[in-house]
């Protein structure tokens, strides 16, 4: 699952667009990328755009909470106390990514997460500026 990522300290926040088929290991390698990137702090806030992933219609409850699990339980404690924003496109998404927040409030992580339906909102409850761009178009992408 390719992905592209930049970091803007001056808004203390992650950018990160999620491509291709949904996978853990995946995420995984995403996380890796963010906490190796010399730009990445604790505490940073992070903004997910998952518009462009296809989740498999065959992703089960269990494969999901238990990927979720494994993800927080690993890689939660070095992003430290921030709000990550997950922007979705539909229905069936949506219900995906707010079963992973579930998981991560269960589980009580130092991490607030939030799924929207569009950029604006999640913007907002990140807050960024009203007018800041959030602009992936010239990125690489990352494998």
């Amino acid at each position: 699952m390719p992905h592209k990522m930049y970091i803007d300290p001056t808004v203390n926040c992650v950018f990160i667009k999620h491509m291709g088929t949904f996978a853990f290991g995946s995420i995984a390698e995403t996380s890796e990328a963010r906490l190796k990137n010399p730009d990445n702090r604790p505490g940073m806030n992070v903004y997910h755009d998952v518009c462009d992933l296809y989740f498999p219609p065959d992703l089960s409850h269990e494969d999901i909470s238990e990927g979720a699990l494994n993800l927080i339980r690993k890689y939660d404690p070095n992003k430290g106390k921030c709000q990550a924003a997950m922007v979705v496109d539909d229905g069936f998404a949506y219900a995906i990514v707010h079963q992973f927040i579930v998981v991560g409030k269960l589980n009580r992580t130092p991490i607030e997460r939030s799924v929207f339906r569009n950029e604006d909102g999640a913007k907002k409850w990140l807050g960024l500026p009203e007018n800041y761009e959030i602009n992936f178009h010239d990125l690489v992408e990352i494998a």
